[in-house]
């Protein structure tokens, strides 16, 4: 009698041992995949954060080099004028140009009721791009005949990117 019970000991701790590697697999498994998808996540999120950093610096410069006249020409409606083109990018929240003395000549604003003094107010001569955790600020000189005329400031709306990731 005593064989037949070693013999069901044996086979219980192989079946152990199995169930014990079989679990350890699916734990392997479910750890490498929650590894990818983060993986994938988080790449996703830093190329679209990319992009919009990238588009947001062609926009500021298409803006910049469209109000340099204005600013040139102290033309504070012609460059509020150039400003309000902005309205059809929805995640422009506001754009502020800056003559060289640092006076806002001209500002857009998304929402109506923002007071305006905001990230965006201080541009900087420097093309910078700064991220803050739900905006973008890009600064972009205005430039005349090779010399410094002014500053754009662009802030952009990242909230959107946080949800699509």
């Amino acid at each position: 009698m005593n064989a037949p019970a070693a013999r069901g000991r044996a086979g219980s701790s192989v079946t152990s041992l199995s169930q014990r590697l079989q679990r350890i697999n699916r734990m392997t498994l479910a750890v490498a995949v929650l590894v990818f998808g983060s993986i994938i996540a988080v790449s996703t999120f830093v190329l679209e954060l990319m992009d919009v950093r990238d588009t947001s610096r062609v926009q500021s410069r298409i803006v910049a080099d469209n109000a340099t006249a204005a600013v040139v020409f102290e033309d504070a409606r012609a460059a509020g004028a150039i400003l309000q083109t902005l309205r059809s990018s929805p995640h422009v929240l506001s754009a502020h140009l800056h003559t060289l003395d640092g006076q806002v000549m001209a500002r857009y604003l998304r929402d109506a009721g923002d007071a305006g003094e905001g990230g965006a107010a201080q541009a900087r001569p420097a093309r910078t791009a700064d991220l803050l955790p739900a905006r973008l600020l890009v600064n972009q000189p205005v430039m005349f005949e090779g010399k410094l005329s002014g500053h754009l400031a662009l802030e952009t709306d990242l909230t959107e990117l946080y949800r699509r990731t």
